[in-house]
């Protein structure tokens, strides 16, 4: 993989980190620590001046969450797994009984992401595993349902104002 495209799924990482901090502070940051350790080790491979600021920014924000609000890195998995078996139940409820919507695929990539930061972590159970490619599978198919879905709409209505 790339050094750019690495970088940008370490950004999209942490910025998953934001929105799980609303949910579960801890969380939140933990997962936005693992995206800048990450992002870190990509400018220190690419030598990239306009990303390393960006890192900074990033580095600043995360230092302040620290101090603010007393958070600590994990030493364990398990919360943030438990945290990840709600998500994905409450996501797949969803998807089971018809509730699909933008937010839905979403929420599979977002779990996908967090799969791929637990496995960097350390030790992750196997229907994990094997249950990634699957959820990542899912949102892109979600999206790609909604985009074709507003693209015939667009259509129809084009179709409109070239008959009149």
């Amino acid at each position: 993989m790339s050094g750019k495209s690495d970088f940008a799924k370490f950004k999209r990482i942490f910025d998953h980190g934001v929105l799980l901090s609303k949910a579960n502070r801890m969380i939140g940051f933990n997962i936005k620590l693992y995206a800048v350790k990450n992002l870190h080790s990509e400018i220190k491979k690419n030598q990239d001046n306009e990303k390393a600021n960006e890192l900074k920014h990033l580095l600043k924000t995360l230092n302040e969450e620290k101090a603010t609000y007393n958070c600590e890195e994990f030493n364990s998995n398990e919360e943030f797994l438990n945290f990840l078996e709600n998500m994905f139940a409450n996501v797949d409820d969803e998807d089971r009984y018809g509730e699909v919507n933008l937010k839905t695929a979403q929420t599979f990539r977002i779990v996908s992401d967090l799969i791929e930061v637990l496995k960097n972590w350390g030790d992750i159970p196997e229907e994990w595993v094997k249950k990634s490619k699957y959820i990542l599978i899912l949102s892109l198919l979600i999206f790609n349902i909604f985009f074709l879905h507003i693209l015939k709409i667009l259509i129809n209505q084009d179709c409109i104002f070239l008959s009149s």
